[in-house]
């Protein structure tokens, strides 16, 4: 009876692996995030669940700062699937540095909506801008990919002297 109730208990319970992002530069910083996604009703997005990339911003991080840019990595039985995560970020000063790669996703950068605390814009199909043709204030943006090698709590650091980005993430067909 004991090991029924211990397996009812863990196996409604999810363990997952989370993402934060410490601003380490001289400046502060936003942040955006994208991801593969995959929901667990698939009528949620009415189409194809293949291929489905959504960008989640902003974000403020002062210098010093720790923020959570995911609650989970893989699957959650409430969520849905996220994998392939990538990340954008950028100091808003004078020749302030950029963080990005060639993973190219939309952003909104006049979004209605702002807490520099929690994301409030949420693109649906961030690699199909044909969508969004009634939108202008969303633009691509390149995203830096995230090295997931390992399940458990990833952090991306900011650094002044990062250098830039420069490995290749070759944009797939059909995301341009």
């Amino acid at each position: 009876m004991l090991c029924i109730a211990l397996f009812l208990i863990f196996s409604s319970t999810s363990v997952y692996a989370q993402l934060f992002c410490t601003n380490n530069s001289n400046y502060p910083v936003w942040v955006a995030v994208g991801y593969n996604y995959m929901p667990n009703n698939p009528d949620e997005i009415g189409a194809n669940v293949n291929n489905v990339w959504v960008t989640e911003s902003w974000i403020m991080l002062k210098v010093g700062e720790t923020a959570q840019l995911s609650t989970h990595i893989g699957y959650d039985h409430t969520y849905g699937t996220k994998t392939n995560f990538y990340y954008y970020a950028y100091q808003p000063t004078p020749n302030g540095k950029i963080w990005a790669g060639n993973r190219q996703l939309l952003i909104d950068i006049n979004p209605p909506e702002v807490d520099p605390h929690v994301f409030k814009t949420r693109i649906l199909f961030a690699n199909r801008i044909d969508l969004y043709q009634d939108r202008p204030s969303l633009q691509y943006a390149k995203f830096r990919m995230v090295p997931l090698e390992n399940p458990g709590y990833y952090t991306v650091v900011l650094e002044q002297d990062d250098p830039d980005d420069g490995m290749y993430y070759p944009v797939m067909h059909g995301d341009e």
